[in-house]
């Protein structure tokens, strides 16, 4: 049922993290010094640890508002939920490297400075940022992909939301519904679509009113209390792993959520949470994946409208591990047939990924090697509801341990 090399990659997440149609975010783009970003650790110069910030060089880091000085009045009870409706991960146009994203190493690479980590040899892929220190090395892997398989699209994987397959969903909680909030809770739910959850009829699609119920993966819940699953009820449907799943939240609960910010802040209506791990679910044939980033979070700006809230030109980033993404790989499909390293198409698929590592997956110095691919998509979120809590997904080794990919590497063999 998929396409020739899969049905996820990215959101390659249902993330996680962290709209389309929006290229960047123009109204962050701000120096370091009001952003949320690194600082200086000498003149000219920016820590390797940081974010995107700092002066220097004449390059304007792209960068995140940092938190307001104090909240505005109001009660902290606004609560409401969005799923992702469009998405842009920028690789149409990459004439001046990567327009969608922030300045997450806090580097403007090719831009009269040098890189935040060692290249390795073998990744001889384009490095360079995007206009102000954008770091985005998936749009570069899509562009490239994308040419043969449409899968590798921002229009493939906003129409999957559109019609209510893959998304995910974001909850703010203890909100003023003020421009300035200085404690707003976020989480961020990977959504298998209107159409995976029983509470609603067979492929339902949603109506975007606020009304429509997204199944959520388990997975981003830290603890079912009592236990989900069992004997599937009125409405009831087949879950993960063939079990059975009812209408519900089926005993978990929706306040212990594992892709959590309780520190998340809006400023001048702009929305900011940060994710240290995120998932973004997506299909392979019929089976449900997860992506995960590493050092994600998402910005956005807050509208209200007819009294509910949409999120618009918002942005998820983080760090997609070279290790996960050769995970991946051996847990998806292409023409029905598992990606082994004896596929035809495996060289291919390592062979591209292996050009573009430009940052490194934990917050570490200039000496440390680049081991991880940067990621942005561009976001705009319309009203939802959660509907079902479906099983957790664990990706399936489809591939004998001597030709899963997960225990490749991008190293030449000897």
């Amino acid at each position: 049922m998929t396409s020739p090399v899969l049905h996820a990659w990215v959101m390659a997440g249902t993330l996680v993290i962290a709209i389309a149609g929006a290229c960047f975010v123009e109204g962050f783009d701000v120096d370091g010094a009001t952003g949320g970003g690194a600082t200086t650790t000498s003149s000219g110069g920016h820590g390797g640890t940081g974010g995107a910030g700092g002066a220097g060089l004449g390059c304007n880091h792209a960068s995140w508002p940092g938190p307001p000085a104090s909240s505005d009045p109001g009660a902290d009870d606004v609560s409401f939920v969005v799923a992702v409706r469009t998405m842009s991960f920028g690789e149409v146009d990459l004439s001046q490297g990567p327009a969608v994203g922030y300045d997450l190493d806090g580097r403007c690479s090719c831009q009269g400075e040098d890189f935040s980590c060692v290249e390795p040899d073998w990744a001889g892929g384009d490095h360079c940022d995007g206009p102000s220190g954008r770091d985005n090395a998936i749009a570069q892997l899509f562009h490239d992909l994308g040419a043969v398989d449409k899968d590798f699209t921002s229009v493939y994987y906003t129409e999957r939301a559109e019609n209510g397959q893959d998304s995910f969903l974001l909850r703010v909680r203890d909100y003023n519904g003020q421009p300035n909030d200085d404690q707003v809770t976020v989480s961020m739910h990977p959504s298998g679509g209107t159409d995976d959850d029983p509470c609603n009829p067979p492929d339902t699609e949603p109506a975007w009113d606020g009304a429509d119920l997204w199944a959520i993966n388990a997975a981003s819940l830290n603890v079912a209390q009592g236990g989900a699953g069992g004997a599937a009820g009125a409405g009831g449907a087949g879950g993960a792993g063939g079990q059975s799943v009812s209408c519900g939240l089926n005993g978990h609960d929706l306040d212990n959520a594992r892709y959590l910010d309780a520190s998340a802040y809006v400023s001048n209506w702009v929305l900011v949470a940060s994710l240290p791990e995120v998932a973004l679910e997506f299909s392979s044939g019929d089976d449900p994946l997860l992506v995960k980033l590493k050092a994600g979070f998402i910005t956005g700006r807050l509208e209200q409208q007819s009294a509910q809230w949409t999120l618009r030109e918002g942005l998820v980033v983080g760090r997609w591990t070279l290790a996960e993404f050769f995970k991946f790989i051996g847990s998806i499909t292409n023409q029905q047939e598992p990606i082994c390293t004896d596929s035809s198409v495996y060289p291919l698929l390592k062979s591209a990924l292996c050009q573009y590592p430009d940052i490194t997956s934990e917050l570490t110095g200039p000496t440390a090697p680049c081991d991880a691919l940067s990621f942005g998509v561009g976001i705009e979120a319309d009203p939802a509801q959660i509907g079902t809590v479906m099983p957790a997904i664990e990706a399936q080794r489809l591939c004998p341990p001597e030709t899963d990919p997960m225990f490749d590497d991008c190293e030449p063999d000897p």
